[in-house]
């Protein structure tokens, strides 16, 4: 009925061209920056690419259309939005769920009839059913994404472990072929024992010598340990009479506080201005009406 309806024809009785719009909770990946996306269709002559008038054909503008492409989360994330088409869209802010907001002093009178219209349909109780089922329907999608997610991860681990499995038996057959082959040159290696025994001597000898050298190592960090520790005790001492120090002047600025309070006092019962006592003692005003 609405291709039909002459609220969607013009006034040669032709149907007005068809503009698909996706509105989309998701990024596409490929353009996560773009809020709006325009895909325009373009007609052409196969053989040479040349662009050809488009509006002309009723039968190719009757099958094929022009789309528009919305991604929700990309318009929110962007702070500065110029075009009004992009603050229309703000009423789909998908964490308000079934519910619409919008401010008409930032939008165009064209659009009041639209944004009326959606808010009327929602406040119907069936309208809000279809939602809901929506909801669930698309929640239960979600789950069954879940599921597959899972099922691809452990079909994965099966197939990872099965191919270490592969692994540890390729490395064992190597193994068994190393094993049969050290067995066969193990003659030979009796004949070059003798001359490792030699080398391991050697290194016994560097060995004693490191040793020596590391014990000496030793016996410097030991001095150097020892050096710190006075230094810091030194520091722990000085810190001490720091506070100390901070201490008393701590209390000699209380003293003097206390001095100047008891001046400002007299002063004030002297009927002295406020404004002076304050200028002479160096005390707030609010401390000197207290007193």
């Amino acid at each position: 009925e609405q291709y039909v309806s002459k609220n969607n024809i013009d006034e040669q009785g032709k149907p007005l061209p068809i503009v698909t719009i996706y509105i989309l909770g998701h990024y596409l990946e490929e353009y996560h920056d773009c809020p709006i996306i325009r895909v325009k269709r373009q007609i052409l002559e196969h053989g040479t690419n040349k662009v050809l008038e488009s509006g002309k054909s009723r039968f190719i503008e009757s099958l094929t259309h022009d789309c528009i492409i919305i991604q929700i989360p990309s318009l929110k994330n962007k702070q500065n939005k110029t075009d009004e088409l992009e603050r229309l869209m703000d009423i789909f802010d998908l964490a308000r769920r079934h519910q619409i907001e919008y401010d008409e002093r930032g939008l165009s009178e064209e659009y009041f009839p639209l944004l009326r219209r959606l808010t009327k349909a929602i406040e119907e109780e069936k309208v809000k059913g279809t939602m809901d089922v929506e909801d669930e329907i698309i929640e239960t999608f979600k789950q069954k994404e879940t599921e597959i997610e899972k099922a691809l991860e452990i079909a994965a681990q099966e197939r990872k472990r099965a191919e270490e499995e592969r692994k540890r038996a390729e490395e064992e057959r190597k193994r068994a072929e190393e094993e049969k082959k050290r067995a066969e040159e193990k003659e030979k290696l009796l004949e070059e024992e003798k001359k490792k025994a030699e080398e391991e001597r050697n290194r016994a000898e560097e060995e004693k010598k490191r040793a020596e050298e590391k014990e000496k190592l030793l016996e410097e960090e030991k001095k150097r340990v020892e050096e710190e520790r006075k230094r810091a005790e030194v520091e722990k001492k000085r810190a001490e009479e720091k506070e100390k120090l901070l201490g008393q002047e701590k209390k000699r600025a209380e003293q003097e506080r206390v001095k100047l309070l008891e001046t400002a006092k007299y002063l004030k019962s002297l009927n002295v201005d406020i404004e002076i006592i304050a200028k002479t003692t160096g005390l707030p005003k609010s401390d000197i009406e207290k007193l």
